[in-house]
């Protein structure tokens, strides 16, 4: 790998760069599907339950990232309007779906191929950050929990810096 002689600092997003957020995301959502016992309530097929949920969240993410809605909007309704399209109309389950996800996702440690390698390789020459869009409250807990936090010297994160990447003020902060 050439080293670029003027660069000291290298700064990565954690969330399907370093963390596997797609594998993660589908063990909890796996996990969740069985735990909230959604077959019960006509969700017979996980797998479209799963594709109906990432289609969502997308829709909801951009919106979040044009600051059309809130990150609270966000938390809810992906998995609000994931069970109305299966005719399932219970704002209860949505919410303990929403909360429980969170705490599923602070356990996850699966990481994108070959994370640990290039950190330990990055490490050495440059000084490595984070700047992350996720939530604050689950970013720290999943570099923590990799065993990956070590390889850091800061983590800037959406909340914190009051903007989302790509917006200028976010790049500033960190």
């Amino acid at each position: 790998m050439k080293q670029f002689k003027h660069h000291k600092h290298i700064f990565f997003d954690l969330d399907n760069t370093l963390w596997d957020f797609s594998g993660n995301s589908r063990r909890i959502l796996a996990e969740m599907y069985l735990e909230f016992n959604l077959s019960a309530k006509g969700i017979t097929d996980f797998e479209a339950f799963h594709t109906q949920y990432k289609f969502r969240n997308e829709q909801l993410w951009n919106a979040y990232r044009l600051g059309e809605i809130s990150r609270e909007e966000v938390r809810l309704n992906r998995f609000l309007i994931s069970l109305r399209a299966f005719e399932v109309y219970d704002h209860g389950v949505a919410s303990d779906m929403a909360e429980q996800y969170l705490i599923h996702t602070k356990k996850q440690t699966e990481l994108i191929p070959h994370t640990i390698e290039t950190l330990e390789y990055l490490q050495t020459k440059y000084q490595l950050h984070i700047i992350t869009n996720g939530f604050e409250e689950v970013q720290h807990f999943k570099l923590k929990n990799c065993g990956i936090e070590k390889y850091f010297k800061t983590v800037t994160t959406a909340e914190e810096a009051r903007s989302l990447k790509p917006d200028i003020k976010i790049f500033q902060t960190a």
